[in-house]
């Protein structure tokens, strides 16, 4: 199958390039990257990790990262969130205290650090979900725009479902209960009082509860 770099509604989808090392950088955009074929090395953080086909990596804004060289049997594919497509009503159906919903919702503050990072393991039902969004996105179908938001939205419900029972956590959130503070919160609600839902209290309601 051959990728190149397009934009999409707000999911912009491109390949990874083989055979060139890119500098360690960061960016001002929520990344995910999905290892279609083959494996992978990141730099995360400084941390150096290993990933295999069907895994993923959910990489937050300012977050020092860089790949190492692909094979050519390699392909990493990216998957780049317009800050529209990370709102409210998003977090909201994610499962509270999921793993992925304390990411979004540091994600989407302007006043918490943008430093994390998740790592996902092989799962059946998200290659699925993957392989749904390509074969959408280079067939050219009709409403294939609507159907890849619907498709992704889909696979970040599963994978905060999964996350919450942590069957498939590679890598977790560092410090999760002390990097989740009351002031991120209020912040969080400050930002986005027009579209708090009532769903999204009773989630930060457990959250206390369970701290």
């Amino acid at each position: 199958m051959a990728f190149s770099k397009t934009s999409h509604d707000q999911i912009e989808i491109s390949k990874q390039p083989r055979g060139i090392l890119i500098p360690e950088h960061i960016q001002d955009y929520v990344e995910l990257s999905y290892v279609y074929h083959g494996n992978c090395q990141y730099l995360l953080n400084g941390q150096l990790l290993s990933f295999t086909t069907g895994s993923m990596v959910l990489i937050d804004q300012h977050v020092r990262h860089t790949m190492r060289v692909l094979g050519q049997a390699d392909i990493v594919v990216n998957f780049i969130f317009d800050p529209k497509f990370i709102s409210q009503d998003l977090i909201d159906q994610l499962v509270p205290e999921s793993e992925l919903q304390e990411f979004f919702l540091r994600a989407s503050s302007h006043y918490s650090e943008h430093e994390n990072f998740i790592a996902f393991a092989p799962d059946h039902e998200l290659a699925q979900m993957v392989n749904l969004m390509l074969k959408e996105y280079y067939g050219n179908q009709v409403n294939s725009a609507q159907t890849i938001m619907i498709a992704m939205k889909l696979l970040l419900l599963v994978t905060s479902r999964l996350s919450h029972t942590q069957t498939n956590l590679k890598v977790k959130l560092p410090n999760r209960r002390s990097q989740v503070s009351y002031a991120d919160i209020i912040a969080y609600v400050r930002e986005n009082y027009q579209n708090v839902t009532f769903e999204f209290g009773m989630s930060i309601s457990q959250y206390r509860a369970s701290r």
